[in-house]
């Protein structure tokens, strides 16, 4: 009985210790699986929520930065044509201005011009007729 029982005892207590060891091991073993399992799930959980961030901010950054590029040029080149045209009619009345002044300039100066040359074409026009008249009074009036 004793052997038995010492038997008996061994075998349990190996039993026990195999049975504690065992439980101890899987205990651990699921311990760290559920560890490392949450570990990566929100490891990767905020991966994704950085990345997603970020590329939400990326793309909002480069639609803002493309917009006021794009109305930065848009605003640049209307005041660019602006002006442009607006020079282009200054100079063009401008022109225009000169133009007719010259014109009026040159139509005064030779209306001047045949004014003054027919009052000397009429001056010496009589004059000559005077004269004519006048000779010719006196040749008859003393023959």
């Amino acid at each position: 009985m004793m052997i038995i029982n010492s038997i008996n005892t061994i075998y349990c207590y190996y039993c026990c210790c195999c049975c504690c060891c065992c439980c101890y091991y899987y205990y651990y073993y699921y311990y760290f699986y559920y560890y490392y399992y949450y570990y990566y799930y929100y490891y990767y959980y905020y991966y994704y929520y950085y990345y997603y961030y970020y590329f939400y901010y990326y793309y909002y950054y480069y639609y803002y930065y493309y917009y006021y590029y794009y109305y930065y040029y848009y605003f640049y080149y209307y005041y660019y044509y602006y002006y442009y045209y607006y020079y282009y009619y200054y100079y063009y009345y401008y022109f225009y201005y000169y133009y007719y002044y010259y014109y009026y300039y040159y139509y005064y100066y030779f209306y001047y011009y045949f004014y003054y040359y027919y009052y000397y074409y009429y001056y010496y026009y009589y004059y000559y007729y005077y004269y004519y008249y006048y000779y010719y009074y006196h040749y008859y009036y003393y023959l």
